[in-house]
């Protein structure tokens, strides 16, 4: 329905979830829980993290169908898709 209840009390924007507020939050108050276990990286999302990670494991879980070249990021596969 596009409703979105949860409202941020330090500026205007709402979202539909409260997880979605808990990390915008995050962009307020500088913090960074999400520690990385292999060097001092620190980010306010799971996600980041588990991005940053993947530079130390050398994990590259997006593949391009046509070349077959291999990226640590969903984004950085759709990008690419671009040039073929």
């Amino acid at each position: 329905t596009g409703e979105r209840p949860f409202k941020c009390h330090l500026c205007e924007r709402s979202f539909a979830l409260q997880t979605t507020l808990n990390d915008h939050v995050r962009t307020h108050t500088g913090e960074r829980p999400y520690a990385c276990h292999l060097c001092p990286f620190r980010s306010a999302h799971r996600y980041t993290l588990k991005n940053h990670v993947r530079t130390h494991t050398g994990e590259r879980p997006y593949q391009c169908s046509i070349c077959l070249q291999t990226f640590t990021r969903g984004d950085s596969l759709r990008i690419h898709m671009y040039q073929h």
